[in-house]
C-alpha cells in the first residue's frame, strides 16, 4: 500500500468517525433532554432513580463524543495536510487527559448503574440506599474521581504525541517504561 492509498484511507477513516460521532451527539442529546425532562417533571416518579443514572451515562457519553470529534477534526487536519505542527505540548496533553477522563466516566456511570441494581435486588428492603439524593452524591462523587484517576498520567507525562496519528494519547509501544 503506498502513501497516497494509506492517507487517503486514513481520510476516509476519519470522515466516518467524525460523520458517526456527529450522529452520537444529536441522538445523546436528545436521549439526555427528554431523561432529565422527565426527571424534573416526574418528582415523585418511583423510576427517578434510574432515571438520573441514565442520563449520567448519556451525558458522559455526550462528554466523550464532543471531545472525540474535537480531536478527530485535528486528526483530519493532519491527515490532508500531512503538518506534524499540531503537536502543541500542553494543550495536547490536556486534550488528552479530557479525552481519557471522559472515557473514565462512562465506564464509572455503567458501574454506577449496577451498584444501583444490585442494591435494588439485594437490598431492597433498605431505601436509603436507592435514594434520589445519594445517587446525585455518588455521581458528583463518580466525575470527580475519574478526573483526579488521569492526573498522575497528566503529571507523569504519560499522553505523548504520536507524529503518525496526528494526537497525543499514552504510547503502547513504551507501557514497559511507565
Amino acid at each position: 500500500m503506498n502513501s497516497s492509498t494509506h492517507r487517503l484511507a486514513n481520510i476516509i477513516i476519519d470522515c466516518s468517525i467524525i460523520t458517526l460521532t456527529s450522529i452520537s451527539i444529536c441522538i445523546s442529546t436528545g436521549i439526555f433532554s427528554f431523561i432529565i425532562y422527565h426527571v424534573i417533571k416526574f418528582k415523585n416518579s418511583p423510576h427517578r432513580v434510574a432515571l438520573l443514572l441514565t442520563a449520567n451515562i448519556y451525558f458522559a457519553i455526550l462528554f466523550s463524543c464532543i471531545l472525540l470529534l474535537k480531536e478527530y477534526i485535528h486528526i483530519l487536519s493532519g491527515h490532508v495536510y500531512s503538518m506534524n505542527s499540531f503537536n502543541n505540548g500542553i494543550y495536547c496533553q490536556l486534550r488528552a487527559y479530557f479525552l481519557w477522563s471522559s472515557n473514565c466516566t462512562i465506564y464509572y456511570s455503567n458501574t454506577l448503574q449496577s451498584i444501583y441494581r444490585l442494591c435494588r435486588v439485594i437490598f431492597y428492603r433498605k431505601q436509603s440506599l436507592q435514594s434520589f439524593q445519594l445517587y446525585q452524591i455518588l455521581i458528583l462523587i463518580q466525575w470527580i474521581l475519574c478526573f483526579l484517576l488521569m492526573i498522575p498520567s497528566l503529571l507523569l507525562g504519560n499522553f505523548k504525541y504520536l507524529e503518525d496519528d496526528y494526537l497525543c494519547q499514552i504510547d503502547y509501544t513504551s507501557l514497559k517504561d511507565i
